[in-house]
């Protein structure tokens, strides 16, 4: 017995003036499937839209609402300024004592720059001053006059400890971020027989001269405290010292200034 499709075509006549319903269904499938994915896109969009909040939408933000909001602008990154003579004000700095560069963050104006050169940068609160150094000479610690230099030890800390002329704290940790070191605090017990020009009168022991022709000295009735950071043979000396009556106050703030120094780059 003829089916249906037979009947219809036998109607409708060779060829058939009907159309092929398959090959209907054959041409529609791609566009059916099509309109299908981009339904499940559209509610994937919205769903994630909904969970996260917001949306990304040509360099604007949609919130799960629909609402376009302007994103918030990215806080700029402080630019770090380069250690000039003058009052430091709060920001970011740079201090090049090479072969070592540091960053340097102030959140004060407490601080200002006496000095900014080539081996030796020099900071002073109030009164006081904070020394970056690196050492050209030392004067021979068994030497009665300060012109009798020698070179510069391998191990600065040794040195200080066996100096005849100090009396020397146990040396302790004390890095700075970027590179590792050790302090010590030191006094005068026995100072030069003869009182150089460059002690302003008061009886002393000159340990150094940094670069530049800086002495470097302690004064009797004074505590300082020095930093030896870097490794041997290529140290940085970072040094402060007051009276010993008032050594707590300059203690205080050169230890929350060093805390706001990172080295960025060392021997």
């Amino acid at each position: 017995m003829p089916d249906l499709r037979d009947l219809l075509d036998k109607a409708a006549g060779q060829p058939s003036e009907f159309p092929d319903i398959d090959s209907i269904r054959r041409r529609a499938r791609p566009g059916l499937v099509r309109r299908r994915l981009a339904v499940l896109l559209v509610c994937t969009s919205v769903a994630l839209a909904g969970w996260g909040g917001l949306r990304a939408l040509g360099g604007y933000l949609v919130r799960g609402d629909g609402q376009v909001v302007a994103p918030a602008d990215i806080p700029a990154q402080p630019t770090a300024r380069a250690l000039l003579d003058g009052q430091l004000e709060p920001g970011l700095y740079t201090g090049d004592l090479t072969p070592y560069l540091f960053s340097l963050e102030t959140r004060t104006d407490d601080w200002s720059v006496l000095v900014a050169q080539p081996g030796w940068i020099a900071l002073s609160f109030r009164q006081y001053i904070l020394h970056f150094q690196i050492w050209d000479s030392v004067v021979d610690p068994a030497a009665t006059s300060a012109e009798a230099q020698q070179p510069v030890p391998e191990d600065l800390l040794t040195w200080l400890a066996q100096h005849p002329r100090l009396s020397t704290s146990s040396p302790s940790e004390a890095a700075v971020r970027g590179v590792q070191g050790q302090r010590t605090d030191v006094r005068v017990v026995r100072p030069l027989e003869q009182t150089p020009a460059e002690c302003s009168g008061q009886q002393c022991v000159i340990l150094a001269r940094a670069s530049g022709g800086e002495q470097v000295d302690i004064e009797v009735a004074q505590q300082a405290r020095f930093r030896i950071l870097g490794p041997p043979a290529n140290q940085l000396v970072v040094h402060y010292r007051a009276p010993e009556s008032e050594f707590a106050v300059l203690e205080q703030a050169a230890e929350q200034l060093l805390a706001g120094i990172r080295f960025l780059a060392t021997p």
